[in-house]
């Protein structure tokens, strides 16, 4: 981006014979566009009911992370990297997102190219239902190629269903104000990324570490132990008492909910698919014969 900024950009010539306009109207200007938006009821509930998508993704930077450090073990695809190479290479957590980035880079033209003739709403759908697949995928179990097969699924889905909201927005805007529409379209990261860093710490905190430190409560228990672990115990800690006493984490592991986790991240995804066919079929898009 720097190089064609440099080499090829050329600065507009302002047209220094024109006023500036005062703060205040452009203040006034800018309220009177978010008042204009936010009374547009079809357009903010479609925006909410697509962002509900975008909580499965930033479990990406969340979640996922937590779960792929504590449970997924990369020993396999290490080896099978590094026999390919030659490196000492290592997956690890930033990886996670690496997969994603990859997959959209490689296949998003292959992808784009064969949606682009299919109408908008119903190829969104489709494109969330296998994001939702994908996400589903990782309850099965924490084999890593499992793991990556269910990022490469969600990101796919992904990279299905995105330019189609773009495109859709475009339809459902007003012909005169499709840029300030399209503007206020990427209100849905700010949703979902908002909700969906505070939904997945609540849910990781009470599917996988409660039950784990539960179970170390009640083994430390009747091992006669000592020590005293707090309401408030971080796993880690846990885990180091537990460990104590002689138990293994492959031992705890087994006492996380991993798989119901995910089925629950899946059912968000459903819940927005689902949203979005009520929409379709109750409100739909200004043009109501022309979704492509």
């Amino acid at each position: 981006m720097l190089l064609p900024t440099i080499f090829i950009y050329k600065e507009p010539v302002k047209d220094l014979t024109k006023e500036k306009e005062p703060f205040g109207k452009v203040l006034s200007d800018i309220i009177n566009k978010i008042w204009m938006v936010f009374k547009d009821w079809r357009f903010i509930l479609f925006i909410f009911i697509y962002s509900w998508f975008w909580i499965l993704y930033f479990q990406m930077f969340d979640s996922v992370l937590w779960y792929v450090k504590a449970f997924v073990d990369a020993k396999q695809l290490d080896s099978f990297v590094n026999g390919i190479t030659g490196l000492n290479w290592h997956f690890d957590v930033e990886h996670v997102t690496v997969i994603n980035a990859l997959t959209i880079i490689i296949l998003q033209l292959f992808v784009s190219s064969i949606v682009k003739n299919t109408k908008a709403l119903p190829t969104m759908i489709a494109g969330l239902g296998m994001a939702t697949l994908g996400m589903g995928i990782l309850a099965i179990s924490s084999n890593i190629w499992v793991f990556i097969t269910g990022i490469f699924i969600f990101s796919i889905g992904e990279m299905t269903a995105h330019p189609k909201y773009l495109s859709y927005l475009g339809i459902i805007a007003p012909p005169d104000k499709k840029a300030t529409y399209l503007g206020f379209g990427f209100l849905y990261g700010v949703f979902g990324s908002f909700i969906g860093g505070i939904i997945g710490a609540f849910l990781y905190v009470r599917f996988i570490d409660n039950p784990m430190i539960a179970f170390i409560k009640t083994k430390l228990a009747e091992a006669g132990s000592q020590i005293h672990l707090a309401n408030n115990v971080k796993i880690e800690k846990a885990i180091e008492a537990a460990e104590s006493i002689g138990l293994t984490k492959a031992e705890i592991s087994q006492y996380a909910y991993t798989s119901e986790l995910w089925l629950l991240f899946s059912a968000i995804g459903l819940l927005c698919i689902t949203g979005l066919l009520l929409y379709q079929k109750f409100i739909g898009a200004r043009k109501s014969t022309d979704l492509n």
